[in-house]
C-alpha cells in the first residue's frame, strides 16, 4: 500500500503517529505473515476483536477496531472506529477514487468469474488490467482486495456481487462502474430476495452512475430491464436479436456484432454457458475498442476458471469439476452438455443453498432435469432426498449420502474405464475434493 498507517489512520479521524506501510490489509489472521494492517470485523459466528492478541503474534502492525473495544493490546496500535466494516469501504473509496483506470463492473446470478477471467485475458496483451481475484465480490473482500491491488493505469475489471438488497448499491458507491455487464439471473439468495424479479431489479443498479459509458446485459435477463438508466445492449449464443451473439457456422464459431460477422474460429470449450461468458467478455472487449482479431487470437487460449466445468481426466475416468456452485439454471447448463458426451454419465450431486421456500421446487427440477442425461446420481445432503426419490421412481440408480467420506467410496465401487462424472453442488461442500482425491 502507498498509503501509512498514520495517513490511514487520519482519514478515518484517529491521531496515530506511526509511519510505516502496511504490507496489505486483511480480515482474516489466518492470512497474516508480518506487517499488514488487521480490520476486525464483527459477523454472524465470528468477531474478529476476539483475534487481536492472535493478530499481533503474527505480525500485524496495527488494527482497526470499533469504538465499543475497551482492551489494550500491548505492541499492537488500535484505531477505534464506529463501524470497522464502514471504514473499510470508506477507505477503498478514498484510494480507488484517485485511480485513473476505467472500471469494467460485473454481476449477475452465474457467469461473472468466468466473464471477468476471460476478459482479462483479452485486455492484458494489450493494456495494464487489474482485477479482484476468484470470486472476492462481497461488502468485505471486495474493498479488501481494493486496497491491496496493485495501481494499473488502464483497466479494472471487478466481479460484484449481492446477496442482500442494496449491496450492489454499495459496491459501486465504493467504485462506479464506466462499463458494466450483467449475466445471467437466476434462482441464487432467494432467501434474501424472494424473486426473480428482485434479484434483477438489485444487479440493474451496478448501471447507475455518472460515468457509466456502456451497460451490457445477457439476454435472459432483458426482460427486467425496462427501468434501465441508459439504453442497454444484449447479448447471447444464437440469438439473432442480441447486438452480440456466436453462432455455429462452417464447422466453427462466427462472432456477430450488430450483424458484422467475424471470421470463423474455435473455442476450446463446448459447455453453452462457457460460450456466453465469452460472447459477454467479448462484447466489452469491442465497446473499448479491441480489434474483433486479437480478441479471436486470445479466443483460441481460453480456458474455464477453477472449478467451474473443468475437464479432468484420472485412471480412464472423465471427471467434470463444476463443484463451484450450484443453482437450477447452471446445472440445467451442466446437464445440456453433458448429454454430448458419450460414455456412462454419473452425477455427484450436492445440494443446492439459499433457495428458501424455492428449496424442494428446485431440486425436484435438478432431477427431472438430470434424469434427461444423467444414468445415476450420488447425492449429499438433506435438500437431495427429493432427486434421489425422483431418480428410483423412475428405475434408476441412486444414493444419499450424509457425509463425504462414504459417498466417495461408493462412487469408487461403481467407476469403470470410460465414466463420465459430473460433480457439482454448493460451494460449501467442496465437492472438488472428491476429484482430487480419487
Amino acid at each position: 500500500m502507498k498509503l501509512t498507517v498514520r495517513h490511514i489512520a487520519d482519514f478515518l479521524g484517529i491521531p496515530l503517529f506511526l509511519d510505516k506501510r502496511p504490507s496489505k490489509v486483511v480480515f482474516d489472521t489466518r492470512n497474516l505473515n508480518g506487517g499488514e494492517l488487521f480490520f476486525a470485523l464483527k459477523g454472524e459466528k465470528v468477531d474478529g476483536h476476539s483475534y487481536l492478541e492472535e493478530a499481533k503474534q503474527k505480525g500485524a502492525i496495527a488494527a482497526v477496531v470499533s469504538k465499543e473495544y475497551s482492551k489494550v493490546i500491548e505492541g499492537l496500535p488500535l484505531i477505534p472506529v464506529q463501524d470497522p466494516l464502514k471504514a473499510l469501504g470508506d477507505l477503498a473509496r478514498e484510494v480507488v477514487k484517485n485511480s485513473k483506470a476505467q472500471v469494467i463492473g460485473i454481476t449477475g446470478s452465474v457467469g461473472k468469474t468466468t466473464t471477468k477471467e476471460f476478459l482479462h485475458s483479452m485486455l492484458s496483451n494489450a493494456f495494464r488490467v487489474g482485477k479482484t481475484p476468484g470470486n472476492q465480490n462481497t461488502k468485505i473482500s471486495f474493498p479488501t482486495h481494493l486496497l491491496n491491488m496493485e495501481e494499473v493505469n488502464d483497466f479494472l475489471i471487478l466481479e460484484m456481487g449481492a446477496t442482500h438488497i442494496g449491496d450492489i448499491e454499495y459496491l459501486t458507491s465504493i467504485t462506479p462502474v464506466d462499463y458494466g455487464i450483467l449475466t445471467h439471473v437466476s434462482q441464487s439468495h432467494l432467501e434474501s430476495f424472494q424473486t426473480l424479479e428482485m434479484i434483477a431489479m438489485e444487479k440493474q443498479k451496478i448501471f447507475r452512475g455518472s460515468k457509466l459509458k456502456a451497460a451490457l446485459v445477457n439476454h435472459q435477463a432483458q426482460k427486467w430491464m425496462q427501468g434501465a438508466p441508459i439504453p442497454i445492449e444484449t447479448y447471447g449464443v444464437d440469438i439473432s436479436k442480441a447486438d452480440f451473439t456466436i453462432k455455429a457456422e462452417n464447422k466453427g464459431l462466427v462472432f456477430y456484432e450488430k450483424g458484422m460477422k467475424s471470421s470463423v474460429f474455435h473455442l476450446p470449450m463446448i459447455a453453452p454457458h462457457h460460450l456466453e461468458n465469452f460472447v459477454g467478455a467479448a462484447a466489452i472487449a469491442r465497446k473499448i475498442g479491441m480489434p474483433m482479431d486479437e480478441i479471436l487470437k486470445v479466443a483460441r487460449d481460453l480456458q474455464p476458471y477453477l472449478h467451474r466445468f473443468q475437464r479432468i481426466e484420472k485412471k480412464g475416468i472423465t471427471f467434470i469439476d463444476d463443484a463451484y456452485n450450484a443453482s437450477v439454471t447452471s446445472f440445467r447448463a451442466a446437464f445440456e452438455t453433458l448429454q454430448k458426451m458419450r460414455g456412462r454419465r454419473i452425477a455427484v450431486i450436492g445440494e443446492m443453498r439459499e433457495l428458501g421456500s424455492y428449496t424442494r421446487e428446485g431440486h425436484e427440477i435438478v432431477a427431472r432435469e438430470a434424469l434427461k442425461s444423467v444414468d445415476e446420481v450420488l447425492c449429499f445432503g438433506n435438500e437431495c432426498a427429493n432427486i434421489v426419490d425422483i431418480f428410483r421412481s423412475e428405475n434408476r440408480p441412486a444414493a444419499l449420502f450424509s457425509s463425504i467420506d462414504q459417498l466417495e467410496m461408493a462412487l469408487k465401487q461403481i467407476l469403470s474405464s470410460g465414466d463420465i462424472v459430473l460433480v457439482k453442488g454448493a460451494n460449501s461442500h467442496q465437492l472438488w475434493k472428491v476429484i482430487e482425491r480419487y
